[in-house]
């Protein structure tokens, strides 16, 4: 399966531990950082996963905060001894030594496919939302008279980047629990979702699915109150339901998939 990104970052005190993982890990790029000079090579930004040693450079929980601000999409995983905590930051897994290769494997693969899927669905927002806009423009220079848009290669480009990101998310979709959708979920940063409103048109389309594909909440709108709908709105069919944060786009017979790019 094609992942957009595969790096694991071992921040452990011990470099043969930290080299096994590796060999663990064979199926990702694996980094190993022993030191803190070490480590601040590797936080650069890349980092999709983290295994972090309790006692790395003396205190792991220092290295999560500065790693999770450069990188907000990564996962991390703390070893440890049992009697240890983790006090300060808390990471999505505690693995209690002696750490075994299938629960490693297992984490990491876990991870790995909430960390793509979070970076399909931003980029899938992003790059659908580039192509609107090139597409409204094109439509009014044509309506102007102007021909031959400079745009029009790059505009391209952007379908074949919206219909390979529409494919990578049903792909990393499959592989998803209910606990992961919303993992990732509270983990996007949604801009300019907009409040709710007094008019039943502006705040609930008539076109929404009626229940969350993830959790089954009902989406019904009454229409003496259409405040109460199970879902916000956050774009033209493109619902966020208020109870697991799971995100809709546009109502597809199953409603359970995020739908291709249409104008």
């Amino acid at each position: 399966m094609e992942l957009l990104t595969d790096i694991v970052t071992v921040f452990g005190q011990n470099r043969t531990r930290a080299e096994l993982y590796g060999l663990w890990l064979e199926g990702c790029e694996v980094r190993i950082a022993t030191t803190r000079a070490e480590a601040a090579d590797v936080i650069d930004g890349s980092t999709a996963v983290a295994i972090v040693d309790r006692g790395f450079g003396g205190d792991g929980p220092k290295l999560l905060k500065p790693l999770r601000k450069r990188t907000p999409h990564c996962r991390a995983v703390v070893t440890r001894d049992r009697s240890e905590g983790f006090p300060g930051v808390d990471p999505e897994y505690h693995l209690v030594t002696p750490v075994f290769e299938e629960d490693l494997q297992a984490i990491v693969e876990r991870l790995l496919g909430q960390v793509n899927y979070r970076l399909a669905l931003v980029e899938y927002y992003r790059a659908t939302g580039e192509l609107v806009s090139k597409e409204f423009v094109a439509d009014r220079a044509e309506g102007d008279g102007v021909r031959d848009d400079p745009d029009s290669d790059e505009a391209a480009e952007l379908r074949r980047r919206v219909a390979r990101l529409r494919r990578l998310l049903t792909e990393y979709r499959k592989r998803l629990d209910g606990e992961d959708v919303a993992a990732v979920m509270e983990s996007v940063t949604f801009q300019s979702a907009p409040e709710s409103t007094d008019s039943a048109e502006e705040s609930a389309s008539k076109h929404h699915p009626g229940s969350c594909s993830n959790c089954g909440r009902d989406w019904s709108v009454s229409e003496s109150d259409p405040k109460r709908a199970g879902f916000r709105q956050l774009g033209a069919r493109v619902w966020r339901c208020i109870d697991c944060g799971h995100v809709q786009m546009r109502a597809d017979p199953s409603h359970q998939r995020v739908s291709p790019y249409e104008r």
